[in-house]
């Protein structure tokens, strides 16, 4: 099946009570080969999971049913060394704790030290050729044996360019099998949809935070006093109510925004915006893969 690199479509409801939130109606999909219903059913769940903790839930419930497993985590590695897990069903805390302590120590991101789209049984991770990708993956993979409760492992790799994540899923040994290639077939199925799922996650969790305007202005060694002021602007306030609030002159105002358009190489509020919006879209793109 081939899928395209970004089959989503991020949207703003501003209507929704708790802020900034994603619309179902806008999550839209895109193949050219028609999976079955069951698993359109886990897809569809997986990116509802996004803005509905119970679609959450119920993706990791039709997750262990297709891939008969017992236990599904998701452990999202970010660039900057930490580690956040998005579900976590049955998995011991030693695991995550080896986890986090193991990506704080890479020396460089994780998406550069994890391969991507690998999906690897107990028996495939033995045979993987000597490589650092490989052996970082196989550092992750020990995080999780237990030589006392033996267990099969069904390890996932998803790489972006914020960061990279590991499903894993397992059952224990007794009375069962090693994963299938049909339950291998499924992760991999799964794959560029976690990828997009990660993605929008992290732009998300960026948006919530209002981090979007701190963001763009930390990057132009705006003094704190600018900062302010700048934020104020991109908001749309008046003059006049920005000096209000901040109990100062309206010149006093307009001397820190030309300090402002200077460090920004701009001449007005509306080449503010515009720098503004296009340092935002350069982002989002970058973050989308596009």
């Amino acid at each position: 099946m081939q899928y395209t690199k970004n089959p989503l479509i991020l949207g703003i409801d501003k209507s929704k009570p708790n802020g900034y939130k994603l619309g179902l109606d806008n999550l839209i999909f895109r193949s050219t080969a028609m999976l079955d219903k069951e698993h359109n059913s886990l897809i569809y769940d997986l990116m509802g999971g996004l803005v509905d903790d119970s679609r959450q839930e119920r993706f990791r419930t039709r997750l262990l049913k297709a891939c008969s497993a017992e236990c599904a985590c998701l452990y999202h590695f970010m660039n900057d060394r930490t580690t956040e897990m998005v579900f976590n069903s049955k998995c011991n805390a030693p695991a995550r704790r080896k986890l986090e302590s193991l990506v704080r120590g890479l020396k460089t991101g994780a998406a550069k030290s994890l391969p991507a789209n690998k999906v690897l049984n107990n028996r495939d991770m033995m045979s993987l050729p000597d490589n650092h990708q490989n052996g970082f993956l196989r550092k992750l993979a020990e995080c999780f044996w237990d030589h006392h409760r033996p267990k099969y492992y069904l390890f996932c790799t998803v790489a972006s360019n914020h960061g990279a994540a590991l499903l894993v899923l397992s059952r224990t040994i007794r009375n069962q099998r090693d994963f299938c290639a049909h339950e291998k077939k499924v992760a991999a199925m799964l794959c560029p949809h976690l990828e997009n799922h990660l993605r929008l996650r992290y732009l998300c969790a960026f948006w919530r935070k209002l981090e979007w305007m701190n963001w763009f202005l930390e990057h132009h060694q705006l003094s704190k006093r600018e900062k302010e002021i700048a934020h104020l602007i991109l908001e749309g306030i008046e003059l006049g109510k920005i000096s209000d609030r901040l109990e100062i002159s309206e010149d006093t105002i307009r001397d820190h925004l030309k300090r402002v358009y200077r460090k920004l190489r701009i001449h007005s509020r509306t080449e503010l915006f515009a720098s503004y919006t296009r340092t935002c879209r350069t982002f989002i793109n970058e973050s989308l893969g596009e």
